[in-house]
């Protein structure tokens, strides 16, 4: 009788293979009847310190090098060459095959307490859940490591997951708790003389001051980050820190300030070779670019933007940058191409569950149907704006969608 089932085909084109479901309750049988819980422990740490070996080296070749981790004293186990090259050819395509057993690796570490595996492997994927629109099993993995670390008074892990749920508090625009986290966090790294952590939270402080509309208490908060990022020596930290900087200084008004932090956070993204960052860059100069009327030049640059997203299966980026063109498509006259631009975000949005973007997306494409005279599905798309912006208290948003609804077109 065959023992495997082939369940796919890996990167190198190579079948994978799944015991079957009776062959697996049989050794897990077998594993708590007859081996000793130290036994079992140390099996467990091999298994999840290969796969942490495995993750370490797959966001190292996505985002350039060591950056932006946090690392703990797990002992890794490290796979013969050959095998590592081949895995992680694709180093996102493997992540996302191997979603699931890395899921279920953390809650292994946490059943076995391994806690300083299981809290270094929970936070190794935050790349793959922010990257791809994970949230779900962004959330899980985080409360399941966090569960371990706190029964074991790990501080570290404890200080790392609570930085990496203001992270995901981020993704899914809930400010207030992603504030409470990250200041959280931050004194937690403080306490522990931890410069990068501390680094880290003093960034996405400044962009949720900068969302609050606190634009100068931001770029105070970006000079702490620069200064520890620069102390460790962290290039990516040092980009994405000039990038929001850039990003605050074009806000407050000074363009010329701004674009020379966003070149300069493009050159390191440039460095680095992680070409996510280098959207994101770009995002944010194109949006400088049609602030000061070159709508032309922002559509180039935006759309380069875009190509990068696109072509990483980004999701998040791409409903921002299609949004974006829908934008200066508008500005620029071009009706159709915003419409199908608009359209397009609309539904990216949907699909990730971002519903403040939808809102946002969803009435400025009714501004257009508006214009057009497609006066019902104009005011259905504003009427599910009005909506979600109420429930996200966001009154002066909820205001002008209902304002369309009412307006003498409709």
């Amino acid at each position: 009788a065959q023992m495997l089932d082939v369940v796919g085909i890996d990167a190198s084109g190579d079948p994978r293979y799944r015991f079957h479901d009776i062959i697996r309750l049989f050794a897990r049988e077998r594993l708590f009847g007859q081996e000793t819980e130290a036994d079992r422990k140390r099996v467990v740490a091999r298994l999840v310190g290969g796969w942490l070996f495995l993750v370490d080296e797959a966001n190292k070749r996505i985002q350039g090098g060591d950056h932006l981790f946090l690392h703990g004293e797990g002992e890794r186990w490290e796979p013969p060459q050959n095998v590592v090259a081949t895995a992680l050819s694709e180093p996102m395509t493997w992540l996302e095959n191997e979603q699931v057993n890395l899921c279920a690796a953390v809650s292994l570490a946490a059943d076995t307490g391994l806690d300083e595996l299981c809290w270094e492997l929970a936070s190794a994927l935050t790349p793959l859940f922010n990257r791809r629109g994970y949230l779900d099993d962004w959330e899980a993995t985080n409360h399941r490591a966090m569960e371990v670390v706190r029964a074991h008074g790990n501080k570290r892990g404890s200080a790392a997951l609570t930085f990496s749920f203001g992270s995901l508090y981020l993704d899914q625009r809930r400010y207030a708790e992603a504030g409470k986290s990250m200041a959280d966090a931050l004194e937690e790294f403080t306490e522990l003389g931890d410069e990068l952590g501390r680094a880290m939270c003093h960034r996405e402080l400044a962009y949720l001051e900068h969302l609050h509309g606190n634009g100068h208490r931001a770029l105070e908060l970006c000079e702490m980050a620069h200064a520890d990022f620069e102390s460790v020596g962290d290039l990516a930290g040092l980009g994405r820190t000039l990038h929001l900087s850039g990003h605050v200084y074009t806000t407050l008004g000074d363009t010329e300030r701004g674009m020379r932090d966003l070149q300069g956070a493009l050159e390191y993204a440039q460095t680095t070779g992680d070409p996510r960052d280098r959207a994101q860059v770009l995002r944010r100069i194109g949006q400088s670019t049609l602030g000061v009327g070159e709508y032309q030049e922002a559509l180039g640059i935006l759309s380069e933007a875009f190509d990068l997203v696109r072509d990483l299966g980004d999701p998040i980026g791409e409903g921002y940058l299609l949004h974006d063109l829908g934008r200066v498509n508008v500005l620029l006259g071009r009706r159709q191409e915003a419409r199908r631009y608009l359209g397009r975000a609309l539904a990216v949005r949907e699909q990730i569950l971002d519903r403040e973007g939808e809102a946002e997306t969803g009435l400025d494409l009714a501004r257009l149907l508006l214009e057009a005279g497609e006066t019902e599905q104009a005011v259905e798309l504003a009427g599910r704006a009005a909506r979600i912006f109420e429930e996200r208290g966001m009154e002066r948003e909820r205001e002008a969608a209902a304002g369309l609804m009412t307006s003498p077109r409709s």
